[in-house]
């Protein structure tokens, strides 16, 4: 089955979408788990999480959207996203540069331990569907030069709306993502605690971070 034909920074705006959505909902629920989306300001954080999200999404791959390698790209993100959206949610861990090097040094053992029936079904449902619909799309590419401005100018653009994201929110992302912490924001830091283990970071003490 092919799809209509459509414009690649169309597609690639389409998979940003899904991969924002399909790809957060476990970070978003634990926020408010944990009461951060409480108050005028509450859904500050959640909202510029997803928007940075998805605009990083939208800035990586519109330099991939050529011939032969965009659909590639896309199919490569969405079953990234798939894994990382079903651990999170099992395990109650965030993939940040530390959890991504413990992924890659995990072994063939470790990762079998891992593997399940529902996490292949989720892989199977928010990745593989979607990576086979990306497949079956017509892609209407310009010409060279052309792509290549709108590609750019994509990718700049995007560097754009995350420097501007990053500078009206940069207080509220700190405390979550590992900046300073205050005694007000300490609460924050149980959204960087893997499930049931105990973390010390930078003099404030996390217990018990479980997802549950």
């Amino acid at each position: 089955m092919t799809i209509a034909a459509m414009r690649p920074l169309t597609l690639v705006a389409l998979s940003a979408t899904w991969i924002t959505v399909s790809g957060n909902t476990a970070p978003i629920e634990k926020l408010a788990d944990l009461g951060l989306t409480i108050g005028s300001s509450g859904w500050q954080v959640p909202i510029v999480l997803l928007l940075l999200v998805f605009v990083g999404t939208i800035g990586i791959a519109s330099l991939a959207a050529w011939p032969r390698i965009l659909k590639i790209t896309l199919a490569a993100l969405l079953l990234i996203t798939a894994g990382a959206s079903h651990y999170m949610g099992s395990y109650g861990v965030v993939m940040d540069p530390t959890m991504l090097t413990n992924v890659l040094e995990t072994d063939v053992r470790e990762a079998g331990a891992l593997l399940s029936v529902q996490a292949g079904l989720k892989i199977f449902l928010l990745g593989v569907i979607p990576a086979t619909l990306v497949y079956s799309v017509a892609i209407h590419f310009d010409t060279a030069a052309k792509q290549a401005i709108k590609n750019v100018g994509v990718a700049l653009l995007a560097v754009i709306c995350i420097t501007c994201l990053l500078a009206i929110s940069y207080k509220d992302m700190a405390s979550l993502m590992g900046g300073p912490i205050s005694s007000e924001s300490a609460c924050k830091y149980l959204f960087r605690c893997s499930c049931g283990n105990e973390a010390l970071r930078d003099g404030v003490e996390c217990h018990s971070a479980g997802w549950e």
